[in-house]
């Protein structure tokens, strides 16, 4: 009796493990799925998505950035110490991956040619660039989705006669100025936040799904943005606390706003710990740019990488 008791004790055991390991992996399905909608808008607070989105002008789809650089950032582009880039932001921007880095392949550099302060960058048909689908909350391979790429500039570069890509050095610590307003994040190891200026979206057919404002948290990129659907092609789109608004005229002509540096940042808004930080750490947040500068810029007669 003795040996068959114990058998039932392990058998009693027995079922109580298969029944954790059965509540581990329910666990694990669900954390599963929750990652898998990281990205999926609230259909609670998000509005419907428009059948068709009101544009500016629709030329079957920008074809060609354009802007104009002012005097200091012309001649250092010539001196081989600044350049614009076109690349891939989706990854920092829609996932908040601060430390993303985008590939040679999703860039694209450019500077002025001969005494022109004009530059220009033609887009091409098809980008590299990181796939979202904003309907499904999951970023994809192939197949239906945007991508989202933002107009740069940086500066205090080393010369280099070869210069085709930047590296992650230079896309971080020697941004200049970028197409998207930008906001210190209230935490040191966040990226910045997006809240205005202007965005290049490549959309793989028509009907792709993307966020028409901020929706109710401030934020771009949540559960709640309100939704609209997007023409096959490029669209520029700028952002704008009150709606955004959508642009596809065959050339488009697009601003940069300057990053604040550290030097200015208004600490106030920050907690004690991320002030110091902030203050403390500017080999990773320290964003050099001249004092008070708003350069008119945009695009960039540029060779793929």
């Amino acid at each position: 009796m003795g040996q068959l008791s114990k058998a039932k004790e392990a058998l009693g055991s027995a079922e109580n493990a298969i029944s954790t390991g059965k509540e581990v992996i329910s666990t694990g399905k669900e954390g599963v799925a929750a990652a898998r909608q990281w990205l999926k808008p609230s259909t609670t607070n998000a509005s419907p998505p428009s059948n068709a989105t009101a544009v500016r002008r629709d030329e079957a789809g920008t074809q060609r950035l354009m802007a104009t650089l002012d005097d200091s950032l012309s001649a250092s582009a010539r001196r081989g110490e600044a350049v614009l880039s076109l690349r891939d932001q989706g990854p920092y921007l829609v996932q908040r991956q601060s430390a993303f880095v985008t590939p040679a392949a999703a860039q694209w550099l450019a500077s002025p040619v001969s005494d022109s302060p004009v530059v220009a960058i033609n887009l091409a048909t098809e980008p590299a660039g990181t796939l979202f689908d904003f309907s499904t909350g999951q970023v994809r391979l192939s197949g239906r989705g945007v991508k989202l790429f933002a107009l740069s500039a940086h500066a205090n570069l080393p010369w280099r006669s070869d210069r085709r890509t930047l590296d992650a050095i230079e896309q971080h610590a020697m941004l200049h100025a970028s197409s998207v307003k930008l906001e210190w994040p209230r935490q040191a190891q966040d990226s910045l936040e997006p809240t205005g200026g202007q965005l290049l979206v490549w959309a793989s057919g028509d009907g792709v799904l993307f966020p028409s404002g901020f929706g109710p948290d401030g934020k771009l990129f949540t559960r709640d943005d309100p939704l609209t659907s997007l023409s096959r092609g490029y669209t520029v789109v700028r952002l704008d606390r009150s709606g955004f608004s959508f642009d596809r005229s065959r050339e488009v002509m697009v601003s940069l706003h300057a990053v604040l540096p550290a030097a200015d940042l208004d600490l106030s808004r920050l907690g004690y710990v991320d002030a110091f930080r902030s203050l403390h750490q500017p080999d990773e947040r320290t964003l050099p740019t001249r004092h008070g500068a708003n350069v008119a810029v945009a695009a960039v007669s540029g060779r793929a990488a």
